[in-house]
């Protein structure tokens, strides 16, 4: 429970406020009007505002792994002859 407290509460950027205006514009839309599919949409964007995660889920985006920590030098590489 701590955790969650902690993500809603640290990291918060430009997107992330645009995403919690957009999600209260559209539950007041949805409760002026009426309207389930606003208040689901609206329910969507204020959950990812809060929790910080997009449309993947947290780290669901594939990343390419850092090519610097892959590599190694030649000198640690073992060659085999073949004759």
């Amino acid at each position: 429970m701590n955790d969650l407290i902690q993500t809603a509460l640290t990291g918060w950027h430009p997107l992330r406020i645009v995403y919690l205006i957009i999600g209260i514009l559209l539950m007041v839309q949805a409760a002026q009007s009426k309207d389930m599919p606003f208040a689901l949409v609206g329910g969507l964007f204020l959950y990812q505002s809060i929790f910080n995660t997009g449309c993947c889920g947290m780290s669901g985006a594939f990343r390419a792994n850092d090519k610097s920590a892959s590599q190694t030098s030649l000198e640690d590489t073992d060659y085999t002859e073949i004759k």
